[in-house]
Order: C-alpha cells, then sequence, then structure tokens
C-alpha cells in the first residue's frame, strides 16, 4: 500500500461555487451524495487544497506558515480546521490518516466519504426546531421546469411592478382603516372556536402553501434547483416546506435574499388582495375571511417569518445580508468557545473560534454573543408560552404532570448537546487527570449552588382560579306563579320595597277564576231562591244545606286562585338595586311550540315569554358590595387562608385592577358549578371525577370599594355574573415543594 493512501485527501466529488458573501467572497462547497452544502473562505479552500493525499499533517502545519505569512497560523487551529472537515465529509482518510491528525480531536469513526455527513443531518433531531418538524419530502425540480416557461410569459418585469405597486397602496390603506380592521379581527376571534378555528386553519394552510411555492419557483428562476417540497409540522398543524438550499450556490447576495423573502413578498400580495374585497364587501362570511387572510398573511408573516432571531426566512435574509452564513451556528460557537476559555483557559478553545468564525472575521464576537443572546431570549419566551399553553390544556384532563415531565424531558435534551460542547475537557486535560477538576469544580459548585437556590429558597406563589362575580348581600327574585311576562323593570335599577318589579298574566288562571266566579253566582242565586220558597219542606232545608256548603267550597277556591293571580305582580321584598340572574340559551324556534325566554328574564326580547314557577328573574342587592366566587382546586386549597390578597383579572382590563382579600374558604368541595362558569368552559363539570384535580372549592373574595366604580352595577368591567380569574397571593413556596406536591398529587 502506499503511503500516500494513508494522508487526507480533498474529494474530487465536490461542487464548488464562488459567491458573494457581504463585503467579501466565499466558496460554497456542495457534497452531491448528501446534498449538504459548506460555506468556506478562501484561506479555508487554500488549506483544503494543500490536502491532496501527498502531504501529513504536520507537512500541511509547515506549507501553512509560508503560505499564509506573515500571518500566523497556530498548529491548533490547523488541527481544529481539519478535524472539523474530516467529520464533515469533505475529505477522506484512513485510520492512520485518523491517528496522524490525533485522537485529541475526537473525531466521529466513518466509514465513507459521506458517511459522517449524513450522521451529522441524521442527528439534527426534532427538539432541535420543535416548533417546525419537517417530514420527508418529494422531489419536484422536473415539475418546476415545466411549469417555469409558463410563469415567465404571465409575470413580465411590469406584472411584478405593478403587484409591489399595489401591495405597497394596499398597507397604507390598512394603516388607515387600522381601527376598523382591529374591531372587525376583534368580534372574529369573539365568535365560537367551532365557527372561525376551521377558518383559521384552512387560511394558514393555503397561504403556506403559496409561501412554500413562491420559494421554489424563484430558487428555479434564478436558475438553483428546488430539491424537495414537504410537509412540516408548524406549531402542530401540517404546512409545506420547500428545501431552496441550492439557491447559496447562486453568485448574486441579492439573488438568495430574493429566494428568501419570496414566501414573505408572496403573502402580502395575497392579504393586500383581501385587503381590498375587504374595502368593498358587507359584512358576511366572506369578510371575515378576508380580516382572517390579512392578518395571517401580513402580520403573522412579518412576526413570525420575517423574525431573524428564529431560523427562518428573516433569519436567512440576515445572514445574507450581512455576509455571514449560518450566524445562529457561529455566534452558539463563539458563546460556547467564550465560556471554554473562561472554564479550561486552554489554547484549543481559540483554535474553535478562530475555526468556527472563518467567515464572520468582519463581525465582533461581541455581536456574535449578543445576537446569540437576543435569539436564545426570544426562543425562550416562544417555548415558554407554548410551553404553559400546552401543560394548561393537560393539566385540565389531570395530565398536567406528566405533561410538565415530558416538557422537562425535552428541555434537557435540547440543552445537553450544547452544554456538553462548553463542559467537555480539552485535550490536555484530559491527558492531565490531576488538573481536570480544578477550575470546573468551582464553576461546578457555583452552578450547583444556583440550581439549589433556584429550587429551594421560597419564592412568590399565586394560585389562579376561575370566578364568577357575585353581590356580597342579596335576595334572589323568584317567580312563585307560572305566566307569560308583561312588564318588567330594567336590570340595574334602583327600587324601593313593595315596587313592583315584574308582572306576568296567565290566561288559565284568569279562566279558571272565571268560571269559579260564575260557578259562585249561579249557587248564590240558586241558595236565595230557596230561602224564598213558603213553607219550606224538608228536602228544600236540605238542598239549602249543600248549596251553602259548596257556595263556601266556591269562595274558599275563589281566594286561593285570587291569592295565586297576586303572585303574578313580583314585588320587591326591600330596597336595592336589582341584578340579572344567570343566562340561558334558548334553542326551540317551532311557533308551536310554548315561547320560553332567552338570556334573562328581566330582558326586553323576553315580553311574552312564558315563565315557569321558581323562575330566578334576578337578585335584589345593595349597591358598591361585590364578592368574588373563585372555584379552587383541592391540590391548591393547602395555600389559600382567609386574609390573603386577590388581584381579579377581567377581559379588557389590566390585572389588578380590582383587588381584595379572601373572606371566606369552603370545608367541602362543591357540587354545582356557575353557568357562565361552565359555559365559557372555564371549569368543566363532565370530566369531574374522584381525583385531587376533579373537586373544586369555593373561595369568597370581599372586593375592595374603592375599586368598584361607585357601586354602580351597570359598569361594563364588574356586571353582575362576569367572569374572570382571581389570583391569590398565598405564602411563598419553592420551586421544589411545588414539583413534590404535584408529583404526590398526580400519583
Amino acid at each position: 500500500m502506499s503511503v500516500f493512501a494513508n494522508r487526507l485527501r480533498l474529494r474530487p466529488d465536490l461542487k464548488w461555487q464562488r459567491t458573494e458573501m457581504g463585503a467579501h467572497v466565499a466558496w460554497i462547497a456542495k457534497d452531491p451524495f448528501a446534498n449538504e452544502y459548506f460555506h468556506l473562505s478562501e484561506r479555508d479552500r487554500s488549506l483544503l487544497q494543500l490536502a491532496d493525499g501527498t502531504r501529513s499533517l504536520s507537512e500541511i502545519t509547515q506549507e501553512c506558515k509560508s503560505l499564509f505569512a506573515p500571518q500566523h497560523v497556530s498548529p491548533e487551529s490547523v488541527v481544529e480546521f481539519f478535524a472539523e472537515a474530516l467529520r464533515s465529509g469533505l475529505l477522506t482518510g484512513s485510520e492512520e490518516g485518523r491517528d496522524a491528525v490525533g485522537d485529541d480531536t475526537d473525531f466521529d469513526d466513518h466509514a465513507s466519504p459521506n458517511q459522517t455527513t449524513l450522521q451529522t443531518k441524521a442527528s439534527r433531531r426534532w427538539w432541535h426546531e420543535p416548533l417546525a418538524i419537517r417530514l420527508p419530502g418529494v422531489a419536484v425540480d422536473r415539475t418546476l421546469d415545466r411549469l417555469l416557461p409558463c410563469l415567465r410569459a404571465v409575470l413580465p418585469l411590469p406584472a411584478k411592478i405593478a403587484a409591489i405597486a399595489f401591495t405597497i397602496i394596499m398597507a397604507a390603506t390598512a394603516v388607515v382603516y387600522f381601527d376598523q380592521i382591529a374591531m372587525h379581527l376583534d368580534a372574529v376571534t369573539r365568535e365560537p372556536v367551532a365557527d372561525w378555528g376551521v377558518l383559521l386553519i384552512a387560511v394558514i394552510f393555503v397561504l403556506k402553501v403559496l409561501h412554500e411555492i413562491a420559494h421554489a419557483v424563484t430558487c428555479k428562476w434564478f436558475g438553483a434547483e428546488c430539491r424537495q417540497i414537504g410537509v412540516m409540522l408548524l406549531f402542530g398543524m401540517p404546512v409545506l416546506y420547500c428545501d431552496v438550499s441550492d439557491a447559496w450556490l447562486l453568485k448574486q447576495r441579492w439573488k438568495r435574499i430574493m429566494v428568501s423573502s419570496a414566501g414573505m413578498i408572496v403573502e402580502l400580495f395575497v392579504a393586500a388582495i383581501a385587503m381590498l374585497l375587504w374595502l368593498l364587501l358587507t359584512d358576511s362570511l366572506l369578510r371575515d375571511l378576508c380580516v382572517t387572510v390579512m392578518f395571517v398573511g401580513s402580520v403573522s408573516t412579518v412576526v413570525f417569518n420575517g423574525n431573524p432571531l428564529l431560523r427562518y426566512d428573516g433569519y436567512y435574509i440576515l445572514s445574507d445580508w450581512i455576509g455571514v452564513p449560518n450566524l445562529a451556528s457561529q455566534a452558539s460557537v463563539s458563546v460556547q468557545t467564550w465560556l471554554r476559555r473562561l472554564i479550561w483557559d486552554d489554547a484549543f478553545s481559540f483554535a474553535r473560534t478562530e475555526s468556527a468564525n472563518r467567515l464572520a472575521s468582519h463581525l465582533s464576537h461581541a455581536r456574535l454573543r449578543m445576537y446569540w443572546v437576543a435569539s436564545l431570549s426570544y426562543r425562550i419566551l416562544i417555548y415558554a408560552t407554548l410551553g404553559v399553553w400546552v401543560y394548561r390544556q393537560a393539566d385540565q384532563v389531570d395530565l398536567g404532570p406528566v405533561v410538565g415531565i415530558l416538557l422537562l424531558l425535552v428541555l434537557m435534551l435540547g440543552v445537553t448537546r450544547w452544554l456538553r460542547a462548553v463542559f467537555s475537557p480539552p485535550p490536555s486535560r484530559r491527558r492531565n487527570r490531576s488538573g481536570l477538576l480544578r477550575r470546573p469544580l468551582a464553576i461546578g459548585v457555583i452552578v450547583a449552588s444556583v440550581i439549589a437556590a433556584a429550587f429551594w429558597i421560597p419564592l412568590p406563589h399565586r394560585i389562579k382560579a376561575p370566578m364568577t362575580i357575585r353581590i356580597s348581600k342579596s335576595q334572589p327574585i323568584v317567580a312563585a306563579s307560572p305566566g307569560r311576562i308583561v312588564d318588567g323593570i330594567r336590570e340595574g335599577s334602583l327600587v324601593k320595597q313593595g315596587d313592583v318589579i315584574a308582572k306576568l298574566t296567565n290566561p288559565d288562571l284568569m279562566l279558571s277564576m272565571v268560571e269559579e266566579q260564575t260557578r259562585l253566582q249561579a249557587l248564590q242565586t240558586e241558595q236565595t231562591s230557596l230561602q224564598s220558597v213558603r213553607p219550606t219542606t224538608r228536602q228544600i232545608s236540605d238542598r239549602i244545606q249543600v248549596v251553602s256548603k259548596s257556595i263556601e267550597t266556591s269562595q274558599h277556591q275563589l281566594q286561593l286562585l285570587a291569592s295565586e293571580a297576586s303572585l303574578l305582580e313580583i314585588v320587591a321584598p326591600a330596597s336595592g338595586i336589582v341584578f340579572s340572574a344567570a343566562q340561558r340559551v334558548q334553542n326551540i324556534r317551532n311557533p308551536r311550540t310554548l315561547r320560553t325566554w332567552d338570556s334573562t328574564a328581566l330582558a326586553m326580547q323576553n315580553r311574552g315569554a312564558w315563565i315557569e314557577a321558581g323562575t330566578e328573574l334576578g337578585s335584589l342587592g345593595e349597591p358598591g358590595q361585590y364578592d368574588a366566587i373563585a372555584l379552587v382546586r383541592q391540590q391548591d386549597l393547602r395555600y389559600v387562608r382567609e386574609g390573603q390578597s386577590v388581584s381579579l383579572m377581567l377581559p379588557h382590563l389590566s390585572s389588578g385592577a380590582f383587588r381584595g382579600k379572601v373572606v371566606e374558604v369552603a370545608s367541602s368541595s362543591t357540587d354545582g358549578i356557575p353557568e357562565e362558569l361552565a359555559s365559557k368552559r372555564m371549569v368543566n363539570p363532565s370530566n369531574r371525577g374522584n381525583g385531587p384535580g376533579d373537586a373544586y372549592y369555593q373561595v369568597r373574595v370581599r372586593l375592595r370599594a374603592s375599586d368598584q366604580t361607585n357601586g354602580h352595577p351597570s359598569h361594563p368591567s364588574l356586571a353582575m355574573r362576569s367572569t374572570g380569574y382571581a389570583k391569590i397571593n398565598v405564602p411563598w413556596t419553592s420551586l421544589w415543594e411545588r414539583l413534590t406536591t404535584t408529583i404526590s398529587d398526580a400519583f
């Protein structure tokens, strides 16, 4: 075997392309087997060309001293560079060649030129991008070849300029109509999820299909290949994705930027068309669809796809614009290396920085680290928001602890690889075991202390519970007799004792009274006729007695009917304000069916509706005295005590606009869930079982008088039976105590 076979050799099948990268020039190496792309500087390519199979690594190092003079090239940086190139599959080498590089570089074993690259690609697990999980796709390059001539014919330069001008005009118009658009969008989202949720999913799916097709067509338009189109789970929803990595082979930077921004441009154009239709249409389902398209195609697209802190279109646009490919990776390596130098203080870390930031030499390490911090902070915000939402949804079906543990495992898997690159000992420390744990031990103690403090130091704790507003001291207003409501006062009216609150009429009762009066008059007439007969016989005397008893019975029955009729007029038992009762929805619309009331019984639309006996028309209470009835789960009840401060979260109001304190904690679980909480699915009584997460306890919160808008019950922010959430400030508890409590309650 020739000695040259044991040397490192640059793969001859790589495809090279010289491109613009910011203010300098870079080389793109394409691996045709693994479809991987590598960004290299002029110096990197010169280094790789030295690996021609005739030189050893030491000989290459000597060549570098003369090739790059007067610049100093450290042997460590050369070792790290060729180690990275070998791991990436740019070089071929035997085991002896691997040994020539050195065991300290920690190469992965490789059996073929592109196997390492494939392994690197396979190691990109889904949890690295949990918001966008890509599934295998299909090749569409030939289809685009047939489609492109037609597109060139229908999309000349004037048409593209007109489309851009139209989009800009509609964007300016949207600014003018911003308030109306916001109100319409708010009204659409207030509809039941079953009505607009499917509409939203359909809009997102169609727009994302157009988005990815625009990427593919633009990439093909400029002469690059579209490798594949497939399905991606974006925030859990299936949408298309388009792999246009071949755009890196485009020489001009503006073309690569156009490929990255094509999807957003198309979505903005569709949003502009929707804006025009929105202006022309009247209120309808189609107009609701237009405002949804406007929001998803503009605000949503710019916030997510255009955000350079996430690895979507905006990230690649920024990367091309500043001329730093793999910006996120280079920023991450810069932070890792800085931490390694802080912990290990070895020259090997500097070599990694020098190798990792080859194309970012014009960008300072401080700026790279600032980008890394900003990107990490934004990702944490997005992932935390999504994780909290998933946890709350799972907690509604008693799977909160399980989902919480799974989320922690995913988080640990996501950060383990990054931390391992920071804390893995350098080669010099591996050989010198005596000094291995000097500085890392101190760092480890500090990290352990911080973790212990985070877990065991008591932290502010709040219990969030659904609540509904009630009057502190109130009397129910109940219909004691059935009838049709013909008149009534408005809810929120101030009444005095004895004032009429509502009037009912009962035709059957009235008819019974008339019939009974007629019968009584007939009996009285018969009695008078019998008493006028002379001489009185025994038969007449007996008949008089029977008629007299019948008269007494009729009079008593008439009194009962009159008493029941008097109940048709509902009067106030005391002075106060009339508050509304619980709302209900009556779905019966058959004209042959007896009409019953909707919403609240005293509402104007219920005039003439039938009211059953025992129906609560409302309640009578004193103004300015409100309570919030919160439903606290059994596992949280242990923290709740009387006297604790509470802040209310009400719709369209900032948190803490209304405050109060706990005045009563129920000793037993409640069997009745308020209808307003159940109807809004804030509490789901149908899923209640025997577990601690199924039992709810009522906690009464007395609101401060200064927060109750002068006691006026018609104020929209604090209406009777309005719903929201109560945040109860319970004693401070540590994360460890909360975790152990959750696990013990779950198992």
